[in-house]
């Protein structure tokens, strides 16, 4: 009898659920699909925030009894959203554009990590180390242990970084970004089998901050209703990476030698890493930012001083706090596994 209670109440509920959906439905096609953060001072929009189902701002404030405004209540449910939905709305280019950039980036750092088992057997016959054949315990070195022990442990520091200096983030991931730059041109100018392994643990260093840092910054850019979407645009730079190392690597050691691959990757990557740079405050930094130099009289210093407090004031998990109710949650753990599976496999068949 139970049992049956429990269905029959649980089907009523899903059927009063559908009939709200369906009640809502024509009221959300006359809405936005992709809308921003509402400036609660006016009643513009701030387009670079990608919000799903925004309302009109008419729709979405309303006054109170002491005359200051506020929002109303949004029971609607979410449209979907895909790609191509992101790309329409010209509204969100400035959110697409930090996207963009983020790709690249990425890009970037798993063109650079691949570049050692393509001019593996050319660099080791020109500085004659392993076994000249691309192979040897050496070269594997070179691609486990050498790489792996400074990467892993390296990513939980940059992660710690961009919750501790959220406004920065970008210049420590242009920092970064230089970084592994530098260490895969100067790469291209090694000569002995130490200094490939010295430039090597720098790469693993700088490259280790590239998808902590990027993924808060996207995290700030986009809402939790697109958020999936971008960040799974983002992961398309591990195959346009990895293509573009067996690719256009491959093709570029054949022309000319394995040096200028170091060298071509490494100069374009330093160039890039100054768009970084472009990259504009989240929207809602910019309001908070907007908010107080109002009160403050437009004086800079009110700023600096706001920001201060706000930071002081914030609760800021440790980091064994973090770890901690990592290990304590098991969608996590299985999640962690499964990433080291998976990357485990991509790791062998792309280095054989």
């Amino acid at each position: 009898s139970k049992v049956l209670v429990f269905f029959f109440s649980t089907t009523h509920i899903l059927a009063s659920d559908m009939s709200s959906s369906r009640s809502s439905e024509g009221q959300q096609k006359n809405k936005p699909l992709l809308g921003a953060a509402i400036n609660q001072d006016s009643e513009d929009i701030d387009s670079t925030q990608i919000i799903l189902d925004s309302p009109a701002p008419s729709d979405a404030i309303e006054p109170r009894p002491n005359g200051q405004m506020q929002r109303k209540a949004r029971n609607a449910e979410p449209r979907k959203v895909t790609l191509m939905t992101l790309v329409r709305d010209k509204r969100n280019r400035s959110a697409l554009f930090v996207l963009f950039v983020l790709l690249i980036t990425y890009m970037f750092s798993q063109v650079d990590r691949y570049l050692q088992a393509i001019t593996a057997q050319n660099m080791q016959q020109d500085q004659n180390w392993g076994d000249g054949k691309g192979t040897g315990y050496q070269e594997d070195l070179l691609v486990g242990a050498v790489f792996t022990v400074v990467y892993l442990p390296s990513g939980i520091p940059f992660g710690f970084l961009a919750d501790r200096y959220s406004e920065h983030k970008k210049y420590i991931l242009f920092a970064a970004f230089l970084v592994w730059s530098a260490a895969t041109l100067a790469t291209g100018f090694s000569t002995k089998y130490w200094q490939v392994v010295v430039f090597r643990f720098v790469l693993a260093i700088g490259e280790s901050a590239c998808t902590p840092l990027a993924g808060s910054i996207i995290s700030d850019h986009f809402s939790k209703d697109a958020r999936t979407t971008a960040l799974g645009v983002y992961n398309w730079g591990i195959y346009t990476g990895y293509s573009l190392a067996y690719g256009v690597a491959n093709a570029l050691t054949d022309l000319t030698s394995w040096r200028t691959v170091w060298w071509a990757f490494g100069f374009s990557g330093c160039v890039w890493a100054f768009l970084v740079l472009l990259i504009p405050a989240p929207p809602h930094v910019r309001k908070r930012s907007s908010n107080v130099r109002k009160a403050s009289g437009g004086s800079g210093v009110g700023v600096r001083e706001q920001q201060k407090q706000q930071q002081q004031q914030a609760q800021k998990s440790s980091v064994w706090q973090i770890i901690k109710y990592f290990s304590a949650t098991p969608s996590l753990v299985i999640l962690l596994v499964a990433s080291l599976i998976r990357n485990a496999g991509g790791y062998v068949w792309a280095y054989s």
